[in-house]
């Protein structure tokens, strides 16, 4: 078994050895089977138009021949050329100027082809490219275009003004612009060039159509300086005009009134008529041509009028005007007025000005004022304000003091600033009589020769040599002397006569002595059931300005606290008062405070109010009634109030410990309806029977 496995190992042994002595396989490139190798084109030079010279390089030693093939645009290869393997370079003299041309090579062995080489892009340009004209005056084109080859001899140039191309111009190599020039204006030309050698001429270039042009002005535009010129701006589209004509038209036709040199494009025209309509027209020129006119909108120079005149009172002193300035060139403005005898200047404000202060008034005058701009040439038309009258104000607050039992004090409140002075009228019962003429600013009369007991109604107004006022509202007076020789000032509320005092009586009407009460511990003052009176911290000094303070049993007394004739009034009095000062009735018979400002107008004497709401009210005080802070006793003794409130009994109880009051206070404006125990001090009024 060993002896057989050895001879098996010997002959696998020999049989490889004679298998590696066997001759390996010879390759064959004309198999084509065989991928040759493909030969690389390296450049390719034009020699003017007459060669285009290839070479390359080879890569494939079995190479026997080369194939040289051509295409141009999208046609295939076709050989132009078959060379021998050790040419490596061929020359193309069959070819076209101004064709692209394509080039690949192939290396060939018998009927055995490689791939193409790399494929070389070339071409014999001579055709010139970018034909250009540009118009750079109104005779003149300039062309211009690109040279696309080194090799030309020069250029062709042709022009077609309609009727064909005929030649301008042969020109020399390198040249790549020329001016055409004694053309024209607005005719179209088309141009076309071509390069030459002496053995080729190029396809023509064409340009599109150019006309020459003359570019005219635009945005002609007119402003008015003022009322005797405007200012003029054109936009210069041209850069080859030699100057402008600018002319004007007032209405009978064109006339020039400017020749203006290059690129100008303004002018200021002066002197012209007010209140005139003009047109205007520029157009550049040449030596040969005048553009189109370039023709501006109708302007009319005229001078705007100011406008919104108003006059408006400031005060019975003192008109305000003022007005819309319209115009830019104004040397400023003329103030009339008419008082009724025709306009009058009465001022001349600078330019830009709007506003005029009058102070030169009278009263009850009706003026009309207008305004209107002015220049050293000219004046705008008017503008008229609408008529305006100061009315003459009345006198008010006709009030009076007693002097003594025939005497009073008239005073009232000057409300105008330049009356010649005041008349005074009274009416005893058979019509106003002037019974004084004071002189300027003299507010005050004093009335005698006065009956006790009876009304008098008075009235003033202010005067001037030219005009009266209104009269004062009528204000009806009377004195009234009480038990003890007190005087008090009396008027008329409607059908009512009131005191305009606060009661200082110390004894009733049949001379019975009042109580007067000066203790201040709480029982004393608090556990009286009969009349009794005190006065304000017993300070004496308050009853002369304040009056005494009651209890309700004085008021209720059957000695009569009240003068002959009159009586503390009840609480419907009370009511009619207050109608009668302007309180809604629906609100009267209400408690607290009712109606608006009832409570401002009864009050009086500013000074001695405490400031609130009260006496802030606009109709304070004008009633004439005076009512005053007076306070009251509290029914502890204690005093409360001064120069806060105001208390008034009314004659009316309510219950059996109670009675109906009136109440102010200094930060209401009403008037408070309640009722207080009956053992409270307060003031009373009285009214007449």
């Amino acid at each position: 078994m060993i002896t057989n496995m050895k001879y098996l190992s010997s002959f696998i042994l020999l049989v490889l050895v004679l298998h590696s002595c066997e001759k390996p396989e010879v390759a064959n490139p004309a198999d084509p089977n065989y991928k040759l190798q493909v030969p690389v084109l390296i450049s390719g030079v034009t020699e003017a138009d007459t060669a285009i010279v290839l070479s390359w390089q080879n890569t494939e030693e079995y190479t026997r021949e080369f194939l040289v093939n051509r295409k141009s645009g999208s046609s295939s290869y076709g050989t132009i050329a078959t060379v021998s393997k050790d040419v490596l370079s061929y020359v193309d003299t069959s070819f076209s100027t101004d064709v692209s041309y394509s080039y690949v090579v192939q290396s060939k062995v018998s009927k055995n082809l490689s791939e193409n080489s790399n494929i070389l892009a070339t071409e014999v340009a001579l055709v010139p490219s970018g034909l250009t004209p540009t118009i750079i005056s109104d005779s003149e084109i300039l062309l211009s275009w690109t040279d696309n080859c080194s090799f030309e001899e020069g250029y062709h140039l042709e022009r077609d003004s309609g009727t064909g191309y005929t030649r301008i111009a042969d020109l020399d190599k390198n040249i790549s612009s020329y001016p055409d020039s004694a053309l024209t204006l607005g005719k179209n030309y088309f141009y076309r060039i071509a390069a030459f050698t002496n053995n080729n001429s190029s396809a023509w270039l064409t340009s599109n159509a150019t006309a020459t042009t003359f570019p005219a002005p635009t945005n002609l535009s007119v402003t008015a300086i003022n009322d005797t010129s405007v200012a003029i701006n054109w936009t210069d589209n041209c850069n080859f005009e030699e100057g402008y004509r600018l002319e004007r038209d007032p209405g009978s036709g064109y006339e020039q009134v400017a020749e203006l040199v290059a690129d100008v494009t303004e002018y200021t025209d002066i002197g012209l008529a007010y209140n005139s309509n003009y047109s205007y027209r520029v157009a550049g020129f040449t030596s040969n041509n005048i553009s189109s006119w370039e023709i501006s909108s109708s302007i009319n120079i005229e001078f705007p009028s100011p406008s919104n005149l108003q006059a408006i009172i400031l005060s019975e002193s003192q008109i305000y005007l003022r007005w819309n300035d319209n115009s830019e060139n104004e040397t400023g403005y003329r103030i009339e007025r008419d008082s009724g005898n025709g306009f009058v200047e009465i001022c001349e404000v600078p330019q830009d000005v709007i506003e005029y202060f009058d102070n030169d008034i009278d009263y009850e005058t009706d003026y009309i004022y207008r305004v209107a701009g002015f220049t050293s040439n000219n004046i705008s038309s008017w503008e008229t304000s609408s008529s305006i009258n100061i009315e003459f104000p009345a006198p008010s607050n006709l009030r009076a003091t007693i002097i003594n039992d025939s005497q009073i004090q008239l005073t009232w409140d000057d409300n105008s600033y330049n009356e010649d002075g005041f008349r005074l009228e009274r009416d005893s019962g058979a019509g106003f009589e002037l019974i004084a003429e004071t002189s300027e600013n003299e507010t005050e009369y004093i009335d005698g020769g006065l009956e006790s007991e009876t009304s008098y109604s008075y009235r003033v107004n202010s005067f001037t040599s030219v005009s009266n006022s209104e009269y004062s509202d009528v204000r009806t007076f009377g004195i009234l002397t009480d038990q003890d020789g007190n005087m008090y000032i009396t008027m008329e509320f409607g059908d009512q006569v009131w005191m305009v005092d606060n009661l200082k009586v110390t004894h009733y009407r049949d001379g019975t002595e009042i109580q007067f009460h000066t203790y201040t511990s709480y029982p004393s003052w608090y556990n009286l059931t009969t009349g009794a009176y005190s006065i304000y911290n017993s300070d004496t000094n308050n009853l002369g300005t304040y009056g005494a303070l009651y209890n309700w049993y004085a008021v209720a007394d059957t000695h009569i606290i009240s003068p002959e004739g009159w009586h503390v009034p009840t609480d419907a009095e009370w009511m009619e008062l207050e109608i009668f000062l302007g309180m809604d009735s629906s609100e009267v018979d209400n408690t607290y405070y009712r109606g608006s400002n009832e409570g401002s107008k009864l009050a009086g004497t500013a000074a001695l109010w405490n400031n609130g709401a009260l006496k802030n009210d606009p109709e304070f005080s004008v009633s004439e009634f005076t009512a005053l802070p007076s306070g009251c006793r509290t029914n502890s003794g204690n005093y409360f109030g001064l120069s806060d409130w105001a208390f008034f009994w009314t004659a009316t109880d309510y219950g059996e410990h109670h009675s109906m009051r009136r109440v102010l206070y200094y930060d209401q404006m009403g008037v408070q309806r309640l009722y207080s125990e009956l053992n409270y001090g307060f003031s009373i009024r009285c009214v007449r029977d």
